[in-house]
């Protein structure tokens, strides 16, 4: 088989499993390359990927290669790129056929400038739902960032790239399956993936461990950074980024961007979104989308009492509160312990005339 200089399989022309014809390259990394194709039986265009061949004898790259193929099949939503096929060439290079989307990554649409508030929470919206798909199969991206979400002309968001997926191991090979349970995989949970940028604070102490608010998380600071045009934390080297996520909580998101008219609404949204403390945020993809709902539904002038509730767990157990509500908690710091204790006194206050009305 002809290759490229940088080991890439030139496989431009040529017929992949007696149904894909591959037309061009349309990007490359490390590990392998990605063809425009088509299935020749459907007329329908694909995107190939294709493993170098140094890869095949790295487990632990065949493990991530095949955790990709496993989410993108078993997730079926118009806002996660499905996989349809998987498999090995005849010098044994592993292949993966997925949904081709013309588009281009979020990261290039925020680097010039934030986002309008309304376009920002469909994005997000669509990013969570996109993420209430995955979660309900029990899988765990753990590499949610703006490089792994397209958007076409429409502004349609397809969540890309599984490969960091935490998967159920059971659906592996059994090659692969062995290399996860013998800590060969690039999972381990002494190893630290993803992009530092977007990872929870748990993911910094080790990956095995986080779930599926670890994926809210980086979500939360997409939203910042949409809104902002900046992140939350500056620390320009690894130590300080691991430092900062670790210890300090991010900045409130009008504190970090003054003059961009950014609702009190929209901001709590993104406060209990990148909260460290795993717990303290919403507890589902599904809650989101509720609080951006009425976030937007705020915005068109639509009635308050459509503006859903969310469970927060630092207060007393089962209280509800809207997000509105809890908007100015984030404009200063020193006022959350007060709130945290006046909630506590008026559920106690309100417990306590209820008692009161059911003894008289």
């Amino acid at each position: 088989m002809v290759r490229s200089d940088n080991g890439a399989p030139a496989l431009i022309g040529s017929l992949i499993s007696e149904r894909y014809r591959v037309h061009e390259l349309i990007g490359q990394g490390g590990m392998g390359a990605v063809y425009r194709g088509e299935q020749v039986h459907l007329r329908k265009q694909v995107a190939i990927k294709v493993l170098h061949p140094s890869a095949r004898n790295l487990p632990q790259i065949v493990a991530r290669f095949e955790r990709e193929a496993i989410a993108g099949a078993h997730i079926q939503h118009p806002n996660v790129v499905s996989a349809s096929d998987f498999g090995q060439l005849a010098d044994r290079s592993h292949f993966l056929v997925l949904e081709y989307v013309e588009g281009a990554p979020l990261q290039d649409v925020i680097a010039s400038a934030p986002l309008p508030a309304r376009r920002a929470l469909h994005i997000a919206r669509q990013i969570a739902s996109a993420l209430e798909a995955v979660h309900a199969k029990g899988i765990v991206h753990r590499d949610v960032k703006p490089q792994n979400i397209l958007l076409d002309a429409r502004d349609q968001v397809k969540l890309i790239d599984f490969g960091l997926a935490k998967v159920n191991v059971e659906l592996l090979s059994t090659e692969s399956r062995e290399a996860t349970r013998k800590g060969q995989d690039l999972t381990a949970a002494d190893q630290v993936l993803g992009t530092l940028r977007y990872l929870a604070p748990e993911a910094v102490r080790g990956m095995d461990a986080v779930d599926a608010r670890a994926d809210l998380y980086a979500l939360g600071i997409i939203l910042y950074e949409m809104l902002s045009g900046r992140g939350p934390f500056d620390a320009s080297d690894g130590q300080s980024s691991f430092r900062q996520r670790l210890l300090e909580d991010a900045p409130p998101l009008r504190q970090r961007a003054p003059g961009l008219g950014i609702r009190p609404d929209v901001e709590a949204i993104v406060m209990w979104l990148v909260q460290r403390d795993p717990i303290q945020r919403y507890p589902t993809a599904t809650s989101v989308i509720a609080a951006i709902d009425a976030a937007i539904a705020a915005m068109e002038g639509a009635p308050r009492e459509l503006e859903p509730t969310v469970t927060m767990h630092h207060g007393a157990p089962g209280h509800q509160t809207s997000a509105t509500s809890l908007a100015s908690r984030w404009t200063s710091p020193a006022m959350r312990p007060w709130l945290i204790a006046s909630i506590v006194v008026s559920l106690l206050l309100s417990v306590a005339l209820l008692i009161a009305i059911l003894l008289s």
